[in-house]
């Protein structure tokens, strides 16, 4: 009988042994009986004569807390329990089952402690790439989320930094001279004005070493690199890793994203991940220009159809100017020619005179009128003075004082405006003498034109560019000023008009002389 428990013994141990986790038979008090091989190595670290050892010797601190609730909730319940836990720097899954004995009460305890912390690993890691699966395909999304530019990179900086856990991350523009950096969005806790106010050189940075190379690169020791640089007002740390990624479209670098951190080393699964990144930047300036391209053709379209609305409204006027004041001085002249030829009376031959001169400065002014509608052959920087220049020599009778010079955003019809205000204080304010001074300010190119007749009452200052605005008896077709105020609003200009001291009236004509231009990333 003896010999027959002892096998049964050896049967049991061996068959213990086949199980891959440490298992252990304890009493209820939690001394071990039993245990395979796997729990003498992990749990009872080697030592032999561990029977009749409470397992509480091996287990310290949180592990054996947890363990000795669970055991006594297996006794009173009878249920069996699971649970999961650390020893050092490996995570064990527990589970505590009841022996019974023939009474039905629990006798003895199963003990089974699990090494799932390659598992564990596995799970994190699938997690953890699930998490920037989505996040990538976040970022992703936000890519037409938005078509101001500067917004998209700074989500995309944003993504990059939370998946590839970063203390920063910048978004650099290659400058036209193929040789600096600019930096346009940086995420960093610390340092984010610092990096933001430098600029890097191609040749001398890591980062300039990627561009040049047209790859992704990364830096996990940058100390004896002789390329590195370090920006002004940061610290130097020698554990610092970089990971620097360019975008390129077409074969040309437009940029380049940077990432850094303290300590953990950069991977290839980091190099993989920052490369998506970086091509989510590229679709974004490839983005930007396709909006740009369609915004430009917009704003042309729009551009040609207030030009087509504006050439009708300008036929129309011109249509209408002629009908009714040509066949009003026609209809003088006719009545006049009539009386004439039964009266014989020469005077009225001057009524007809003067109604024929009306209708030549009429169709000079259409003629004018129509240079503004179609002359418009490119709007371009031209020389004030110059043009001034030309037109006072069909003045020769006033007396003119010319002073300055600049450039102003106009076209062939500016002619027509100096013309036009000349002609009138001449004509309607009796000058003899006229002031001139041209003078660039800022943005703009200013001109006042300064004359000393008999000025303007207040009365109708607000009134003298309206369409057919008259007054007094040199009135003729209230059309003149009106060109002018047309033609400067058309470059963006503006026009006023100003008493004179001691008489006369000054026109303040104010002309841009810079073209408007989009503000770069930079801005």
């Amino acid at each position: 009988m003896k010999n027959s428990i002892i096998l049964d013994q050896y049967t049991f141990n061996s068959l213990l042994n086949t199980v891959a986790d440490s298992t252990l038979i304890l009493d209820i008090e939690g001394n071990i009986l039993i245990c395979n091989e796997k729990a003498l190595q992990i749990i009872c670290n080697n030592e032999f004569d561990f029977v009749g050892k409470s397992i509480f010797h091996y287990l310290k601190g949180e592990p054996a807390s947890t363990v000795r609730t669970k055991k006594e909730i297996v006794i009173d319940s009878g249920t069996p329990v699971s649970f999961e836990d650390k020893i050092d720097d490996k995570i064990f899954q527990f589970s505590i089952y009841p022996i019974f004995d023939d009474s039905k009460q629990v006798k003895q305890l199963v003990f089974i402690a699990a090494d799932i912390t390659r598992r564990k690993k596995i799970e994190q890691s699938e997690s953890r790439k699930t998490q920037q699966l989505e996040q990538i395909l976040e970022t992703a999304r936000n890519l037409s989320s938005s078509l101001e530019i500067k917004e998209v990179l700074t989500r995309i900086c944003h993504g990059a930094k939370d998946i590839l856990n970063t203390h920063g991350s910048a978004i650099y523009i290659l400058d036209n001279d193929g040789e600096t950096l600019i930096p346009v969005v940086v995420v960093d806790p610390v340092y984010e004005k610092e990096v933001m106010a430098t600029n890097l050189n191609v040749h001398r940075s890591l980062t300039g070493k990627a561009v040049l190379e047209k790859k992704c690169m990364i830096f996990n020791d940058t100390r004896p690199d002789s390329k590195g640089f370090q920006i002004p007002g940061t610290s130097v740390l020698e554990s610092e890793r970089l990971i620097v990624a360019p975008f390129i479209l077409d074969e040309q670098v437009l940029g380049v994203m940077t990432l850094d951190r303290i300590g953990l080393i950069f991977t290839h699964e980091d190099l993989s991940l920052a490369e998506t990144f970086a091509s989510f930047a590229t679709t974004a300036f490839k983005n930007a220009q396709t909006y740009s391209k369609l915004q430009y053709e917009v704003e042309e379209r729009k551009k040609a159809e207030n030009d087509l609305s504006l050439h009708q409204e300008h036929l129309k006027l011109i249509n209408k100017i002629l009908r009714h004041d040509l066949m009003n001085n026609l209809a003088v002249i006719k009545s006049a020619i009539r009386i004439y030829k039964s009266m014989k009376d020469v005077e009225v031959l001057d009524e007809a005179t003067k109604s024929v001169s009306k209708s030549v400065e009429l169709i000079k002014r259409m003629r004018e009128l129509e240079n503004l509608i179609s002359s418009h052959d490119g709007i371009k920087l031209i020389e004030i003075r110059d043009v001034i220049d030309n037109v006072i020599t069909n003045y020769n009778y006033l007396d003119f004082n010319v002073q300055g010079k600049c450039t102003a955003l106009v076209d062939n019809a500016i002619s027509s405006v100096f013309d036009n205000i000349i002609s009138n204080a001449a004509i309607h304010g009796k000058t003899d003498k006229i002031d001139i001074k041209i003078k660039s300010k800022e943005d703009q190119c200013e001109v006042r034109i300064a004359d000393y007749g008999s000025g303007i009452p207040d009365s109708i200052k607000e009134k003298i560019f309206d369409e057919r605005f008259k007054y007094g008896e040199t009135g003729n077709t209230g059309i003149g000023l009106y060109i002018v105020k047309r033609a400067i609003e058309h470059y963006g200009g503006k026009i006023s008009v100003e008493d004179n001291k001691p008489n006369g009236s000054v026109f303040i004509l104010k002309f841009r002389n810079k073209h408007d231009v989009k503000k770069k990333l930079t801005g």
